[in-house]
């Protein structure tokens, strides 16, 4: 310990991370007695340890004082609704703190309504983890009533809580009149249809919400539909992640006519840059529709179908995307059903592509037969810096070779920025981009 307490009083460091070190109440009193001397320190990392009561309160009250730290991690401890006030009177007057992680912990609905109050007043913090802390829609409550008011924080994270509908339709109140918040995280929390619907009409009005994932909720293709119309309003949104829990098999998934709305919107939507329909069942007609309409897509860079029942025919219609779309630069395919004959229509896409760098496809019913397509045409290809297909049935050679190809591929794209870069700032150009005689 004494050597811990010695890295707080050293005021050269910046960032000190005491992660897993069964760090318990007693430690976190002597921590919270150097913090309020350290001058320096921006960034501690307290996660995963035992800290609890008296442990949260000492140090809550150290940060006070303090003036320099500006991100706490205290996720997977022992917070809970009543040793987290601590933490909320520190959140009224601190003016230094931005990033607080209280992720992993059992906070509940009670714990969070104390931080919403907090919340109202605070005017620095930037973002709030609380992941996983039992929350449903009675906390979301107060915290919607807090996000009207508060122009400050910028993202907050709710994966695995249980805020279901009521809670989704409590939190679409605060988005119509919060300017703030660029990054919403609600995966994992039972929000079905009806919620999703809410949160969508929300965002027609809300022009700063930049980040929205919905994956593993309980997204039909009503929900798609919404979802859809909202695409081709918004123009704020760039990050857009909506799915279902794998686990869940009762429940009716988005599929192809879901994905086929979705797929309509985006040729009107010019401001998505990334969309994920993990674990939707979609299939290959549900893959037509999408690269149908992002042939015509400009904007769209990261495209990631991840767990959906797309083969052989929605390979192919991927592969006639990729040869007429220059904007996408990742594709995700991993957990399809996609065969030889897949793997071999999106080689002869790679010949002609020049702007996909990465492409993942992993778990498919790929063999060596497709995958020495794919490497003839990483012999050509020269964008192409990553490609994943593992756990398919291929050998160990074909992978090192296809490795070895996009390693020829890194190095070639490495020395032509370096090149570039020298051009750019080489004296002579710079003299000759301002016209001045030499």
């Amino acid at each position: 310990m004494d050597s811990i307490l010695n890295s707080f009083i050293d005021n050269n460091l910046t960032c000190i991370s005491l992660r897993e070190k069964a760090i318990g109440d007693d430690e976190a009193i002597s921590i919270s007695n150097a913090l309020v001397k350290n001058t320096a320190l921006i960034n501690l990392d307290l996660g995963i340890n035992k800290i609890s009561n008296n442990g949260i309160t000492a140090i809550s009250h150290s940060l006070t004082t303090n003036t320099s730290l500006t991100f706490l991690d205290l996720g997977y401890n022992l917070i809970d609704a009543n040793n987290v006030t601590a933490m909320s009177d520190l959140l009224k007057n601190n003016t230094t703190l931005k990033h607080l992680v209280l992720e992993c912990n059992e906070i509940s609905n009670d714990g969070l309504i104390s931080i919403s109050h907090s919340l109202v007043k605070n005017t620095s913090l930037l973002s709030l983890n609380l992941e996983y802390n039992g929350i449903t829609d009675k906390g979301i409550a107060s915290i919607s009533n807090a996000l009207v008011k508060n122009t400050s924080l910028e993202h907050l994270n709710f994966y695995r809580n249980k805020i279901g509908d009521h809670g989704a339709i409590l939190m679409s109140y605060s988005l119509i009149k919060n300017t703030s918040l660029i990054h919403l995280n609600l995966r994992d929390n039972k929000i079905s249809d009806k919620g999703i619907l809410l949160l969508s009409n929300s965002l027609f009005k809300n022009t700063s919400l930049k980040y929205l994932n919905l994956c593993h909720n309980k997204l039909s293709d009503d929900g798609a539909r919404a979802i859809s119309k909202l695409l081709i309003k918004n123009t704020s949104l760039t990050q857009l992640e909506i799915g279902n829990d794998p686990l869940v098999f009762e429940d009716k998934k988005m599929g192809d006519d879901g994905a086929t709305f979705i797929a309509n919107s985006l040729i009107e939507n010019t401001s998505l840059k990334k969309l994920t329909l993990d674990d939707n069942e979609i299939s290959d007609s549900g893959a037509e529709a999408l690269s149908y309409s992002l042939a015509k897509n400009t904007s769209l860079k990261n495209l990631d179908l991840f767990g959906n029942f797309i083969s052989e025919n929605g390979a192919a219609s991927i592969s006639h995307l990729l040869m007429q779309n220059t904007t996408l630069e990742y594709i995700n395919l991993d957990f399809n059903v996609i065969p030889d004959n897949g793997a071999t229509s999106i080689s002869h896409a790679l010949l002609k592509n020049t702007s996909l760098a990465r492409l993942s496809l992993i778990q498919n019913y790929i063999t060596i037969h497709g995958s020495s397509y794919i490497l003839r045409a990483l012999l050509k290809n020269t964008t192409l810096t990553n490609i994943n297909i593992t756990e398919s049935n291929i050998t160990n050679e074909i992978v090192a070779l296809i490795e070895h190809q996009l390693n020829i591929n890194r190095d070639d794209i490495k020395r032509i920025k370096k090149r570039n870069d020298i051009l750019y700032w080489h004296p002579m150009k710079l003299l000759c981009q301002k016209n001045v005689d030499i």
